[in-house]
């Protein structure tokens, strides 16, 4: 396998929220990290592919290839609902979350305190576009709460690798055939282990962005 370069996650501030976490930065100890699950069935879109041919001839070739796509997409989305159990994945990103705040911060883990931590799995899967390599993908909610219930903390986010990192795959021609033959011929052993990186990247990412918001506030 080659060596992994995730993508950089893409994250959704609630600037409300995240201002409230500052003010109470000093006060936090620690905090109790709840992880929930909220999207049992995966996603599969590799967009469309378009064949350059105009007329009838061309209307005719397109709908032939956006029926192969969809039929590439459901098909994939029960394999991945066979192999993949999300209760898992959403057990290896808390743990990664978990490791990393006791470890590197903000603040330790600590099921006894009543500053709260929640991390909602609540989308995974597969996507592409007609020009872009495929990538496994994973949406997070996270929110903090004070000992009075109060909200502090929101962040969404979302977190991808390319299946470039597994399989010789990259940008050129015919994208979306080559994404879905890519995707096609990887293992079971495969797909799971692109997954199992993912959960782990996104709970580090989760608990970085969280000491970075308490790192300014301080």
């Amino acid at each position: 396998m080659k060596k992994l370069v995730p993508l950089v996650a893409l994250a959704l501030l609630a600037m409300g929220c995240n201002s409230k976490i500052k003010k109470y930065a000093d006060n936090i100890e620690s905090m109790a990290l709840f992880t929930q699950q909220q999207a049992p069935t995966p996603g599969v879109d590799m967009g469309s592919a378009s064949v350059p041919v105009d007329g009838v001839a061309g209307e005719v070739a397109n709908a032939a290839t956006g029926v192969i796509i969809d039929g590439f997409e459901i098909e994939m989305a029960n394999r991945l609902n066979k192999i993949i159990e999300p209760d898992k994945l959403t057990e290896r990103m808390g743990t990664s979350v978990e490791d990393f705040m006791n470890t590197k911060g903000p603040y330790p883990v600590n099921p006894e305190s009543r500053w709260q931590l929640y991390v909602n799995m609540n989308g995974w899967g597969l996507t592409a576009s007609e020009s872009s390599v495929a990538s496994a993908y994973m949406y997070l909610d996270i929110e903090g709460y004070g000992p009075k219930g109060k909200r502090i903390y929101r962040r969404s986010m979302t977190c991808t690798i390319p299946l470039s990192s597994y399989v010789g795959l990259s940008v050129g021609a015919a994208q979306t055939a080559a994404n879905i033959g890519a995707i096609t011929g990887m293992s079971d052993k495969e797909l799971r282990k692109v997954f199992q990186d993912l959960a782990e990247y996104c709970g580090r990412e989760a608990a970085m962005q969280l000491k970075q918001v308490v790192g300014r506030a301080k």
